[in-house]
């Protein structure tokens, strides 16, 4: 075994022989992963393409019950948060109410969850450009594991910054997410735990988002999951880059 024992302070004893090993097949082991993630992709499109058919329709049935205008008085409100946060223009504001909109069209959420995401995407540091880059990963991860937009926001924006990205790879982040939570005994929630550790040794390690995820998904199959996972990595990666 690679880790043998979990010993004082939380350290796991390593074997780098079979640390070594693990690391490769765990890399072997995500091209299948990476071409399971075309098909995967293309599922979540049809099924995106179905919510939006239902949410269109549930809207026509609210409409009629005097909702609208208190609907648009919170969205209203939402998407001034949002610009307190970004400091964002009229110009700007209006591509941001325009996308929140467009959102409460196309996902599972409405346009008032969507100005919610948006706020959470800006508390973590965001311009208004990267906001609205970030926006379709933050609510595909929320979506895909039922989990709250404040989680997802938190979890993709860590990815993203940790792992050296450009924000417009937050759909791309949410889908490896979302396919790793799914290929192993792990969740979103988890591997956002294990990227809050890991992350940092494997940026400096060269290794890719998409090859990070697959170990931590390795390990979560382990038992080896969230903070325990990120931890684990990092510590197999120093022993394999400063051996004693």
């Amino acid at each position: 075994m690679a880790f043998e024992r979990i010993g004082v302070g939380g350290f796991l004893s390593f074997n780098e022989k079979a640390g070594i090993a693990s690391m490769n097949r765990a890399k072997a082991a995500f091209v299948g992963l990476r071409k399971s993630a075309v098909s995967a992709g293309k599922g979540i499109s049809k099924i995106g393409a179905g919510v939006r058919a239902a949410g269109i329709a549930s809207l026509g049935a609210t409409a009629g019950l005097g909702v609208g205008l208190a609907i648009a008085a919170g969205f209203e409100k939402q998407m001034s948060a949002v610009g307190a946060i970004t400091r964002s223009n009229t110009e700007d504001m209006t591509r941001l109410t325009d996308e929140a909109r467009r959102q409460g069209i196309v996902s599972v959420f409405s346009a008032t969850e969507s100005a919610e995401a948006m706020e959470f995407l800006g508390r973590a540091g965001f311009d208004t450009s990267q906001v609205i880059e970030g926006l379709g990963g933050v609510m595909a991860a929320a979506a895909a594991e039922g989990i709250g937009l404040a989680d997802s926001a938190d979890i993709i924006a860590r990815v993203v910054k940790s792992m050296g990205l450009e924000i417009d790879r937050a759909s791309n982040v949410a889908d490896i997410l979302a396919l790793t939570s799914a290929k192993s005994n792990t969740n979103i929630l988890a591997l956002g735990e294990s990227f809050k550790l890991g992350a940092p040794a494997a940026k400096q390690m060269g290794i890719s988002v998409e090859e990070t995820a697959a170990v931590f998904g390795k390990l979560a199959d382990a038992g080896l999951r969230g903070s325990i996972g990120g931890t684990a990595f990092t510590n197999m990666l120093n022993k394999i880059a400063k051996p004693s």
